[in-house]
């Protein structure tokens, strides 16, 4: 099993340019050395032609006037005479032009090879520019994600680790749906908060103890929560769409109604993200920081019903 760093796009481009040079290098090297073709050009006998005509190609035509004046050498009768004729390759280039055409191919294949590489190292190089902006971009979220973070109250971690959050300033007269002026203040942080996070779905819930009838306590919640959610809507109209209210009367009790202290602490309005997988978004970095708060306990809700 071969291992390594993988080779660069600026190695495998010079090394392909020296390739296909050392091949066209190699091809005209091989077209000048190819051997020169011979023929044997046999005259007829002496005694069949005149000696003023020549035998091109097994054809009798007339001699050149300057072979015509030189004497002959005698031939016995009847004996034909054998001519070796050298033809050089007269279909290849001569030497020169086949040295030139190599030196141009190859020329034009360094000039390849320069561009590759060139158009390589440019590639890499807006390569390493794009990663670096990327992490630049990376370590400018985090730093703000952490500063975010720093900020968060206890409450609205609480809500983003669980996805639950008991409303313990809220408060109503007895038998009533009005909101006390004391919990007017702290719904409006509420509401605030809740801005920050348009992701979340949330349902106000309303719960009372076990003091009535059931459907009596059943309205009772429903008229709660549906305030709670109308005064925070009035607060932050952007918030309208995500809050829902619902009231349960006493089928979700906490502790005991059979005490005070149980009655009191079932009594109470909550918020509840209902879409839990939108929390992740906002709960992760904090949980994985480690500055998510553990969920405080209950208090009170609500003065007697």
């Amino acid at each position: 099993m071969m291992s390594g760093k993988p080779k660069s796009s600026f190695t495998m481009a010079m090394t392909a340019a020296a390739f296909m040079a050392a091949s066209l290098i190699s091809l005209a090297e091989a077209q000048q050395t190819r051997p020169a073709r011979k023929f044997v050009v046999v005259d007829p006998p002496a005694d069949t032609r005149s000696k003023d005509t020549v035998v091109v190609k097994g054809q009798v035509q007339a001699r050149p006037a300057a072979q015509a004046a030189a004497p002959r050498t005698a031939a016995q009768p009847g004996t034909p005479r054998q001519t070796n004729i050298t033809v050089q390759n007269g279909d290849q280039a001569p030497k020169a032009r086949q040295d030139s055409l190599a030196q141009a191919l190859a020329e034009k294949a360094r000039r390849d090879s320069l561009a590759m590489a060139q158009k390589a190292g440019q590639d890499s190089a807006a390569n390493a520019a794009r990663a670096r902006q990327d992490s630049l971009a990376l370590a400018d979220a985090d730093r703000r994600l952490q500063e975010e973070r720093s900020k968060r109250s206890e409450m609205e971690n609480q809500l983003l680790t669980t996805g639950l959050l008991v409303l313990d300033a809220v408060y109503f007269e007895t038998g009533k749906t009005d909101i006390s002026i004391n919990s007017k203040p702290y719904l409006d942080m509420l509401a605030k908060m809740l801005t920050k996070y348009p992701k979340l779905q949330i349902e106000v819930g309303g719960h009372t103890d076990n003091v009535g009838s059931d459907a009596y306590n059943r309205n009772l919640s429903q008229g709660r929560s549906a305030a709670v959610m109308a005064y925070m809507v009035g607060k932050a109209p952007e918030l309208a769409g995500r809050l829902t209210a619902k009231g349960y009367g006493e089928s979700a009790p906490k502790a005991d109604n059979a005490t005070a202290e149980g009655r009191k602490y079932n009594r109470r309005t909550e918020l509840q993200v209902l879409n839990k997988d939108a929390l992740k978004e906002y709960n992760e970095p904090a949980r994985a920081s480690g500055t998510a708060p553990a969920p405080t306990g209950h208090a009170a809700g609500s003065s007697t019903d």
